[in-house]
Formats: structure tokens, sequence, C-alpha cells
């Protein structure tokens, strides 16, 4: 039997596995729903299919929260207030800055600006993905199109490297020409 507190686990991906066990078909059906939803699915979609899932705890959310988050910020090196807020269903800043808070350093580190109501992406644990073999239970709510594919997901890390990289010597550039500015101006 699968214990409850993996879907409160910050730390935890391994959903997918826990999906193709080998006792896995001894959970229930809500159960096995509910880990696909954890493995590939997003807040959106527990929306949707709320009434085949287990009803989650308000802890429950916050980590299907966290993992909309990796999906959604796979690719992406900032992300701001007004895109984060409805995507993990916050309606003020305050709210999302404590979830932020709240997940920062476990799957995702990340760096908050309040001011410019912007979140910097540092590091993030890749969401599952679906590999298909022996003992893979088929999907039941998304199709193989819908989730994360070894292909998306070089392609999503290799976006990630290219944006860190630009914004990396973007940075240097900046620091160059106030080095250059300030050395103009200490020779008048």
């Amino acid at each position: 039997m699968i214990a409850r507190d993996i879907f409160q686990d910050f730390y935890f991906t391994g959903y997918n596995r826990l999906r193709t066990r080998e006792n896995a078909n001894s959970e229930s059906r809500q159960t096995m729903l509910t880990l696909e939803l954890f493995a590939f699915g997003r807040l959106e979609h527990y929306d949707g299919f709320q009434e085949q899932l287990l009803p989650l705890s308000p802890r429950e959310l916050a980590k299907l929260k966290q993992l909309t988050l990796l999906d959604y910020a796979a690719d992406k090196v900032s992300i701001g207030y007004d895109k984060l807020k409805p995507l993990l269903g916050f309606s003020t800043n305050v709210e999302l800055e404590h979830f932020l808070y709240l997940i920062n350093e476990t799957l995702v580190q990340l760096k908050v600006d309040a001011i410019a109501q912007l979140v910097e992406i540092e590091t993030i644990t890749p969401r599952e993905v679906l590999v298909e073999g022996d003992n893979t239970i088929p999907l039941e709510l998304f199709s193989k199109e819908d989730v994360n594919s070894t292909r998306g997901l070089i392609k999503k890390l290799d976006s990630f490297k290219k944006d860190r990289i630009l914004k990396v010597n973007e940075s240097l550039q900046r620091q160059l020409k106030e080095v250059d500015q300030h050395g103009i101006n200490s020779a008048s």
C-alpha cells in the first residue's frame, strides 16, 4: 500500500516508478490515477479530473503546485508574478511568495524579487519522463503526447542552458561597461 506521505514530500519525484512497480496492481484506481497526476500532471489537471482522483489535503495541493511550477519553469529563466499566480491558484502576491519560500531549496532553487514581482529560476529538477518498457502501466489521464518524453526534456534543458548563458553574458557586458565608464570618469 502506498503511503499518502509521498504526495506531501517536497523532495520526492518518483511517482511514475511507484505506478509501475510490481505491486502497483493492488492499489485502488483512484490512487493509481493520483500517482499518474503527480508524475505528469499539473494543478489544472487536478481541477479537470478531481472526481476520479483522491481528494488532496492542503499540503498535497502545495506539492502538486510545486510540480506544476517545475513543469512550467523547465524552459524559463525568470517568471513574473502575473503568470505564476493564476497558474498556481493564488490570488495575492503574499500567498505566492509564502509558497515560493516554502518550496525553495527543494526540487527548485529560485530567487524571489518582490519589488520587481519576478522569480528567477536558478536550478530545477526535471519532471518525470515516460519511459515505455515491459512493465509500463498505460496512461489513463494523459496521452503520450501530453507528458514529458526524453526528447522533449533534452530540448527544454538545452533551451534553459542557452537562456542562462545569454543572461550571464548580458550581465558581464553590463559590468564591463560600468567598469569602463568608471575608469573614464576616474581619469577625468
